[in-house]
């Protein structure tokens, strides 16, 4: 990312460094995610991945802590970025669509629903196995 901003531009701005936050506070929830769904794959092949290593409850809470952050990274675009005609509207649109769909999905499928919504939901593998909070 801030290679190809660099390479565009040729500098290196705050908006490419802030960008560059949000991609990296995002990735944790969503691989853990996904590392959730296929735990017993990388518990056979011996991959330390963070749902391997500790409970359900403790992936999903250190998810939506770095879904809250990836949040609060996001909405320092807005006052960073206004000249490149980024607006206060689509960065809170991004932040609020960001924050619902990843850390409620990720707590609710580490089995910690009351933390992320106090509406019941549901998560579905392809294993077919269904979490109901």
């Amino acid at each position: 990312m801030l290679i190809g901003w660099a390479a565009v531009t040729g500098s290196l701005d705050w908006p490419a460094v802030v960008v560059f936050g949000v991609v990296f506070c995002w990735q944790m929830p969503h691989f853990w995610a996904l590392a959730l769904r296929f735990k017993d794959d990388y518990a056979r092949a011996d991959v330390p991945m963070l749902p391997v290593v500790t409970t359900a409850v403790s992936v999903g809470r250190q998810s939506v802590a770095w879904a809250y952050a990836t949040v609060a990274v996001s909405l320092s675009l807005w006052p960073i970025a206004a000249d490149y005609g980024i607006g206060l509207g689509y960065t809170i649109a991004a932040a609020l669509l960001g924050a619902g769909s990843s850390s409620r999905r990720t707590a609710c499928c580490a089995g910690s629903c009351a933390a992320a919504t106090s509406s019941p939901c549901s998560c579905s593998t392809s294993r077919s196995r269904t979490w109901r909070c």
